[in-house]
């Protein structure tokens, strides 16, 4: 709203020097008008004017017209006390008289309605050149970019900060090409938010457009434009921008980190699944083959057991580089997890060019690997399923190569393509099922937990159950070999029961200790996809009221973003049964920070890919502040996992970060071992 700068007549000393003027030029008229009227005669029309013009213009149209009218009738007044016949004054005024009065009073509202408003136009100019004024400061004292284009995109007012960010002057900015300012790739985005500025269009987010400075480098402004008019026609566009280049680069850190395998820098398997839906759609316009591939190397567990698995990270790196090397710019190459790679061959012709790809993937693995000094032999195993061929459906092209795959370890290295007849064979998964079964429901399976620990205070607050599998011949198994046959067999159901039964039931002990921790359960996304799910973990908190209160649920981001509709549902419904919510993994998925606000949860977890190498890496510690920041802005708790040194805690207890958890602390202890741990700590 523009505010209008206009003395009162109190406040203006003009109005006071008026009114002196006015009384002095009154004064005067009184003792001198009529017997000038005498001697005039018919002069009068002139002679009252001039009282009645000074009224007008010094104090306006009421102050004119009231003055015409008493002008008269004082005159007359005062020439009879004068000793003017009345015979005199009535063949003066006679019939004339009225038309007198009425010449009068016009003449005086007229002269005083053209000063108020000339006024009035002087006011709203003060007025207008102060807004101007202000404008002008706020322009160019802003911290944000200002500028101004014309219609042909030409730059015609920048700011400070405009000339701060680009490096070039004012003067250079307005004679300067366009062109050189933006690169060519992003005229179509300025061209666009010129037209919507035009149409009217209001933008449902800023522009992003690339600029360059004078010394080379590429920023991302985001762009909120303001269409600029005179007298109602478009001259051109006012931008409001920041400077978002920093923002996006983390941006895209994260996102690159979300999508690819941090030990190899390989694709992940959710980028992986990804290429995958969009070979199979390509295939189905064109009518064309693709493959996948599976390949697992062999012995690995060998080489992790005998040299260390500093030593088998190191191999792994460098069988991801000669894989990737041994494919085409097309293919796609990805860690899966482990040592299992994947391979989706796009745009083949059929069975042969699939079988040169794995001979030719095999053939650069039969060289040794020099790894620490030592020469490491690595052999592989190698299952392709074909599109159409073999299935029309991603997720059953992934299940079938992984069946060739087994077949191709049955018969002793080498590939194998997908065939009907081998579904039946693949013994291990039928007999890890089974026993999977057993182990649910006879006692074979063990939670161990690991603490969560406050920063600045040590205390323990919390503590992670995870879930462990003492199978008797394959040892100690760890929820990544069997989760995966759970959800596939249909055990999943009874599996998260037997957990969360079982961390309530040590929750519940440690209650009657004195000791109120949190206990985190993690589910799947398959899980989180079940609307089951809510009733079934009522179901097993019933009888744990004293501890159900402190059951916390950890989903990882990109299981909440599969379905983010029906995540959503889902887990108001468990927020509801004032069950504890945390999204894990936080940082290696895509939510938005809108639809994270609409979540029911308490806490985020900083994924520890961002944690492990926090005090030798400033790109990670910039993540972790700004994770922190976010959750903190939220009203959420954040937690740092994958804490190994302590280092890395100094550097997260003063970034803000709430609580920790990693082997710097405690790695994972069966739950009788941990009640000791907990006692040590405490003592």
């Amino acid at each position: 709203m523009e505010t209008q700068v206009v003395a009162s007549r109190e406040e203006d000393p003009r109005y006071g020097r008026r009114a002196i003027v006015t009384g002095v030029i009154l004064l005067g008229f009184a003792l001198i008008y009529p017997p000038a009227f005498v001697t005039a005669g018919a002069g009068i029309t002139a002679l009252c004017a001039i009282p009645i013009l000074v009224a007008g213009y010094l104090w306006g149209m009421w102050a004119g017209a009231l003055t015409g009218l008493l002008i008269v009738p004082l005159t007359i007044l005062e020439l009879v006390a004068l000793g003017v016949p009345q015979a005199d004054l009535a063949l003066k005024f006679g019939q004339g008289g009225p038309a007198i009065v009425l010449a009068m009073v016009a003449v005086g509202a007229v002269v005083g309605r053209l000063r108020d408003l000339g006024l009035q136009v002087g006011s709203e100019s003060l007025a207008r050149r102060a807004s101007d004024r202000r404008y002008a400061e706020l322009f160019e004292n802003a911290h944000d970019v200002v500028f101004t284009y014309n219609l042909e995109c030409e730059l015609t007012n920048v700011n400070r900060a405009t000339e701060r960010l680009l490096g070039y002057s004012r003067e250079e900015l307005l004679g300067m090409d366009p062109g050189i300012l933006i690169p060519g790739d992003q005229w179509d985005k300025v061209r666009l938010m010129l037209n919507d500025c035009l149409a009217g269009r209001p933008a449902p987010s800023p522009y992003e457009i690339e600029w360059l400075t004078r010394d080379g480098r590429i920023v991302i402004l985001e762009i909120s434009p303001l269409l600029l008019t005179e007298n109602g026609a478009p001259i051109g566009i006012q931008g409001i921008a920041r400077d978002a280049t920093e923002r996006k680069r983390i941006e895209e850190t994260l996102r690159h980190q979300a999508l690819h395998d941090p030990l190899t820098g390989l694709p992940n398997r959710t980028l992986l699944e990804d290429r995958l839906a969009q070979e199979v759609k390509r295939a189905e316009r064109d009518e064309g083959v693709l493959g996948v591939m599976i390949l697992d190397l062999e012995e690995f567990k060998a080489v992790n057991d005998t040299f260390g698995h500093q030593v088998g990270d190191d191999l792994l790196r460098q069988v991801g580089e000669r894989l990737a090397a041994a494919t085409r710019d097309v293919d796609t190459v990805a860690r899966m997890g482990g040592d299992e790679f994947g391979i989706v061959l796009g745009g083949i012709r059929g069975e042969e060019e699939a079988a040169t790809s794995a001979k030719r993937l095999l053939g650069a693995l039969e060289e040794s690997v020099l790894v620490e000094g030592q020469w490491i032999s690595v052999g592989a195993s190698v299952g392709i399923a074909l599109f159409p061929q073999h299935g029309a459906e991603p997720a059953a092209l992934m299940r079938r190569a992984d069946v060739a795959l087994y077949a191709a370890k049955r018969a002793g290295r080498g590939y194998s393509f997908y065939a009907a007849e081998d579904d039946q064979f693949n013994p291990r998964r039928l007999a890890l099922r089974a026993e999977l079964r057993d182990a649910i429901e006879n006692g074979g399976l063990e939670l161990h937990f690991q603490p969560q620990v406050e920063c600045g205070s040590g205390r323990v607050v919390g503590v992670e159950a995870l879930v462990r599998w003492r199978h008797p011949d394959h040892g100690l198994m760890l929820p990544d070999l069997f989760i995966p046959i759970a959800e596939h067999s249909g055990l999943m159901g009874q599996l998260t029961a037997w957990v969360i039964g079982e961390a309530l039931n040590w929750s519940d002990l440690w209650s009657q200790q004195g000791r109120r921790l949190t206990v985190a359960v993690n589910l799947s996304a398959l899980q989180l996809q079940d609307r089951q799910l809510p009733d079934a973990i009522a179901e097993a908190v019933r009888g744990h009221q004293a501890s159900s209160g402190r059951l916390q649920i950890e989903l990882t981001e990109s299981a909440v973003m599969a379905d983010a509709e029906r995540a959503l549902e889902i887990l108001g419904s468990l927020s509801e049964l004032g069950i504890r919510l945390s999204i894990d993994d936080f940082g290696t998925g895509y939510s938005s920070l809108s639809y994270l606000r609409q979540l029911p949860v308490q806490e985020i977890k900083i994924d520890r890919s961002f944690v492990v190498d926090l005090p030798r890496s400033e790109s990670d510690a910039v993540i972790v502040r700004s994770i922190i920041d976010l959750g903190h802005n939220l009203g959420l708790s954040v937690v740092a996992e994958g804490v190994e040194e302590g280092a890395a805690l100094t550097m997260l207890e003063r970034l803000g970060c709430d609580l920790v958890q990693g082997y710097h602390l405690s790695r994972p202890l069966p739950a009788l071992e941990f009640g000791r741990w907990l006692a040590d700590r405490e003592a």
